[in-house]
């Protein structure tokens, strides 16, 4: 009766373990996956920051840190974002592409890669986005 006792005690400590480690887990990657899908957002709106005018408005300093700093993040991108397909619609925008999906559509898309069905009705047309007037010289 002991031994029964004792056994029980065990194995449903083991599973109580086991289920703390696979809940843990998986809201860490969960986390994870939040910080690195909001790394995408960083990315476009420091992409569009000058809107094709970095050239004009930034000085050479400024400029290739602008540059490294964007390289930095593309490339970043490219070890962690596993839906390739995604992954290079992003590349394509980013270069400008002709057949490239607008950034809000790829937020839109990103977004529902992380959440799955929770995010049904979002679309791109629901993203704010600002259009900063380019800094005075």
């Amino acid at each position: 009766m002991v031994e029964n006792l004792l056994a029980g005690l065990l194995s449903g400590g083991i599973i109580a373990v086991a289920l703390t480690f696979y809940f843990n887990r998986r809201l860490e990657t969960e986390a994870l996956q939040r910080i690195q899908a909001a790394k995408i957002g960083e990315l476009f709106a420091k992409w569009a920051k000058y809107s094709g005018k970095e050239k004009q408005i930034l000085n050479s300093k400024e400029l290739y840190d602008y540059y490294e700093e964007l390289t930095r993040m593309s490339y970043e991108l490219c070890l962690w974002l596993k839906d390739e397909t995604l992954l290079i619609k992003i590349m394509k925008r980013l270069v400008l592409a002709k057949d490239s999906p607008q950034p809000k559509e790829l937020l839109v898309e990103v977004s529902r890669l992380i959440l799955g069905k929770k995010r049904k009705r979002l679309t791109a047309n629901d993203i704010v986005h600002w259009e900063v007037p380019p800094p005075q010289a």
